[in-house]
């Protein structure tokens, strides 16, 4: 549908004489990576991963549209862009949905007024119905039963159709708007004022100055436990008990502090004294980045990888690709570094889908179960988890019965007791599941 709804705005556009691909490199690239992203549903089965995609997708459509067709500028991937392109499509699915009706009623012959008239004479006729229904049925019993029959059949009737019905039209009436959106000229932006900084520059100065103190004392602690391993006879547990935990928390705060001083860096690039201490801030948390890859490495040495150990792994790389932006932002305020941040984000998410995350961890796990380092219920588990991404990698399980007990533990988890050998709908099904077969 994705596919189907990109190619149709763009030949539109095209025969509009909208269509620029010339000097587009960014709206092009953006193109690659949504249809790519679009064919990704119907290669692989990953529930969560589906489901992570969709905002990714959906951004990446809007924006690539939107560049391709003139609606915003030749750099999509620029913070204005974005925030241009992902937040100005949002009302473009509702703005022209009485675009279709009025083409009805223009091409129709009924007198103005006469739609909301038929509407008031239904509001009327429920409560004079209601009144007649109720003393019929009380007058004639066969009448009465005929009528409770006709309510029974209601009252049991199967709604997901008509539900069906209700989204499909609501959807088409929002891809259209979305559609006819994308194909209407922009509109001549006013030259926005100046804006004045909302605080003052000293007080973020102090703040950023006591962020900083705290995160040098993290460093150094960082420094002498974890990355030299001093004293670590002392910790309680070890060395590794020690590293293995915080990582998500250390994650989060990364992620949250170039939530602080990336716009700074953006907002205040005459302030020599912000950019310097938020280029130091840069570097501290590029030690925090680090600190938490190490205790995900020994972590994931201890219990092998996931879907989620994974995927924070590359969050960290992206942040940590992120932080040393930031600090050359700091030191060359005028060089942008944001789509090319924006551009390896997209490129590397978009292969890090199609490297098969579910089969990675299936063969990491099968590896970690012949060396002896995981037990059957382990694999059991994740093979309930997982999609039928991870089913080739299942056959390198040296023992038999644990390939058996992987295969039983996903058809258990996949196929219901009623109807063990149906396959799933159109809608969810994908090429990964032509590997699968039915329980016979």
């Amino acid at each position: 549908s994705h596919w189907a709804l990109t190619i149709a705005v763009l030949v539109r556009a095209k025969l509009a004489g909208r269509l620029c691909f010339r000097h587009n490199a960014q709206g092009v690239l953006l193109l690659a990576l949504s249809l790519l992203l679009g064919a990704w549903y119907g290669i692989y089965a990953d529930n969560i991963l589906r489901a992570m995609n969709l905002p990714v997708l959906a951004a990446a459509g809007c924006l690539a549209v939107r560049s391709l067709t003139g609606r915003v500028g030749r750099e999509p991937l620029t913070i204005s862009g974005i925030r241009e392109g992902v937040f100005g499509s949002i009302p473009d699915l509702f703005r022209r949905w009485a675009v279709p009706f009025k083409a009805l009623r223009r091409s129709g012959k009924r007198r103005p007024g006469a739609g909301a008239e038929f509407m008031l004479g239904l509001v009327i006729a429920i409560p004079v119905l209601s009144a007649a229904i109720w003393l019929l049925t009380s007058a004639d019993e066969v009448f009465g039963s005929f009528m409770q029959g006709g309510l029974d059949v209601i009252r049991h009737a199967d709604g997901t159709g008509l539900m069906k019905l209700i989204a499909a039209l609501v959807l088409t009436l929002m891809l259209f708007s979305w559609m006819l959106g994308a194909l209407q000229r922009p509109r001549a932006a006013a030259k926005a004022a100046p804006a004045e900084h909302m605080f003052p520059e000293l007080a973020l100065s102090v703040t950023t100055a006591l962020l900083d103190l705290v995160y040098a004392a993290f460093a150094a602690v960082q420094i002498r436990y974890l990355f030299l391993g001093i004293h670590s006879v002392r910790m309680a547990g070890g060395h590794a008990a020690y590293a293995r935990s915080g990582f998500f928390q250390l994650t989060v705060l990364a992620f949250l502090t170039i939530l602080w001083i990336g716009p700074l860096l953006s907002s205040y690039k005459d302030s020599r004294r912000l950019r310097a201490l938020c280029g130091a801030t840069a570097l501290l948390t590029a030690v925090i980045d680090i600190s938490a890859f190490l205790r995900m490495r020994m972590y994931i040495g201890a219990f092998g990888l996931s879907l989620l150990r994974v995927l924070t792994l590359w969050a960290m790389a992206m942040i940590l690709l992120c932080l040393i932006l930031l600090a050359v932002k700091a030191v060359l305020p005028g060089r942008r570094v944001f789509p090319a941040l924006a551009a390896v984000v997209l490129c590397t998410w978009t292969a890090l889908n199609y490297a098969n995350i579910d089969a990675i961890v299936a063969r990491d796990q099968a590896a970690r179960f012949n060396a002896g380092l995981t037990d059957l219920a382990s694999v059991r588990e994740l093979a309930a988890d997982l999609s039928p991404d991870e089913l080739p990698c299942w056959a390198l399980l040296d023992d038999e019965a644990a390939r058996k007990a992987a295969d039983e533990a996903f058809r258990s988890q996949v196929f219901p007791e009623d109807s063990p050998s149906s396959y799933p709908s159109a809608y969810d099904w994908s090429l990964t599941w032509s590997q699968v077969r039915p329980v016979p």
